[in-house]
């Protein structure tokens, strides 16, 4: 009798996949030296509005007396340690990091971008039962530093956000974006019972180890050589953990408020509308992003509002002592654009956006199980 563990059934996952390129679109990247006459400079602002708790850890661990002395926290849940959100002069902020970061898998997943999968397999502790790492981070566009920048060609992910040096080559390419803090404008803070989340594994569940997850939540093929695409959780209605282990966490309510905003430089028209593409623009009015910790379990939606756009007159801008811009209200040209320089892999737009809508009808499944 041939016992079966875990699911092997997508929709029973709180994760689905945008598929992959067949092919990368590269040219070379835009010079820091200054800014270029026939490129765009400015920078973006909007309003992310919390459409689910946000937690987005701080990386410390801190009692309730020191997290209510800030004065802003809401909860009758008052446990003695708790997962302290992030935090820049005393208030909880989105990192830039974090805004950089999905910003940037989300214009990888609907462009021609990198990066390449790798796949390591090793034996496991158990019988038949593999440890697969599908490793993705280190094999984004390679920038060779002891040559001359117009000689390096860049997927639009590196040409905007920035590429690793090859090899043994220092440094890379710094990218034409930057982000800062998101402070929280408005709205309050409460702690959040998170059930313990563990590390995706491709062939068993780290909480349950004997729990194997089936090569079809990963792969298309049995042999394990083929990933199915980008991986993104779904946007469900958070569920806090109501009985046994837990884990405490500081998190911004839903309906707070933070301020966006991002400076650009030297951009194309179309790498100006792959960003704007991937804040929301062109999407429906339900189209939602998400991010930082607990995505399994539905926390970390967000959209962006208000999304406004200036840019600088290059020509004359130096000619005064405060720079002038000028404020754009047709976003959809931008858009317009990427699709005319042939930058967006339109299959992995496609399933983003049907996939990521609020309001959500109901609750992430496969949660519980803890075999994500």
């Amino acid at each position: 009798m041939v016992r079966r563990y875990g699911h092997a059934n997508l929709s029973d996952k709180p994760y689905f996949y945008t598929p992959l390129p067949q092919t990368f679109s590269e040219t070379a990247p835009a010079s820091h030296a200054s800014y270029q006459i026939d490129r765009l400079s400015g920078q973006i602002g909007g309003v992310i509005v919390a459409r689910s708790p946000i937690h987005i850890a701080s990386g410390q661990i801190v009692t309730w007396a020191d997290l209510s002395r800030h004065g802003d926290i809401n909860s009758t849940n008052n446990p003695p340690l708790i997962a302290a959100h992030f935090r820049t002069n005393d208030r909880r902020a989105i990192p830039a990091s974090s805004l950089k970061g999905v910003l940037r898998s989300i214009v990888e997943a609907i462009s021609y971008s990198c990066p390449q999968f790798s796949i390591n397999k090793q034996p496991g502790r158990h019988k038949r039962v593999n440890v697969i790492n599908i490793s993705a981070e280190h094999h984004r566009c390679q920038v060779d530093t002891t040559q001359d920048l117009e000689n390096n060609n860049l997927c639009p992910a590196c040409r905007i956000f920035g590429g690793i040096g090859s090899g043994s080559s220092k440094g890379g390419y710094l990218g034409n974006v930057n982000f800062t803090d998101a402070v929280q404008e408005a709205g309050g803070g409460s702690v959040f019972a998170r059930m313990p989340l563990y590390s995706p594994q491709p062939s068993y569940s780290q909480a349950l180890p004997r729990k194997r997850t089936g090569y079809k939540l990963y792969f298309r093929d049995r042999s394990q050589t083929e990933p199915l695409g980008r991986k993104f959780f779904k946007i469900g209605i958070p569920q806090p953990k109501t009985e046994g282990r837990y884990e405490p966490i500081e998190v911004c309510d839903e309906k707070s408020t933070f301020r966006l905003q991002i400076q650009f430089s030297n951009l194309t028209a179309g790498e100006l509308g792959l960003l704007l593409m991937a804040l929301g623009c062109s999407a429906t009015k339900t189209f939602a992003l998400k991010l930082g910790g607990g995505k399994p379990l539905s926390l970390g939606t967000f959209q962006v509002n208000s999304i406004s756009l200036e840019y600088f007159d290059i020509q004359t801008t130096w000619s005064t002592y405060d720079s002038k811009s000028k404020n754009v209200t047709n976003l959809q040209k931008y858009v317009d654009a990427a699709y005319d320089e042939d930058l967006i892999h339109q299959p992995g737009w496609d399933v983003l956006t049907h996939n990521w809508h609020y309001p959500p009808q109901d609750s992430c499944p496969g949660g519980q199980d803890q075999s994500y």
